[in-house]
């Protein structure tokens, strides 16, 4: 029988998988640990094991990446890919472009 660790740590693959389709949704880090019957340290831990950064900064890499493939498209707005991709404000959208 896997460790108590180990189901943890599949837990949070299992996360992880599904935020390729769910990024744009805000969830924050204590609602997801909630979620997942586990503490947002934990989570984080784990996290950080299987992807090598924190949750914050790979949401944030999902969700530039999408960016860029709608701003590929000339009818869409600047305005309108940041909520598409999850964020609440074109300034914060922005600021977490510059970053990536």
């Amino acid at each position: 029988e896997p460790s108590s660790q180990a189901r943890l740590r599949a837990r949070v693959a299992s996360h992880i998988a599904q935020l390729q389709s769910t990024f744009h949704e805000s969830e924050s880090l204590e609602a997801v640990a909630d979620r997942m019957a586990m503490s947002p340290r934990s989570l984080t831990h784990h996290f950080r094991a299987l992807t090598g950064q924190s949750r914050a900064s790979y949401l944030r890499g999902l969700r530039i990446r999408h960016s860029q493939e709608l701003l590929l498209d000339p009818a869409r707005s600047v305005v309108g890919v940041a909520f598409a991709c999850g964020y609440e404000e074109l300034s914060s959208f922005l600021r977490a472009f510059r970053k990536e």
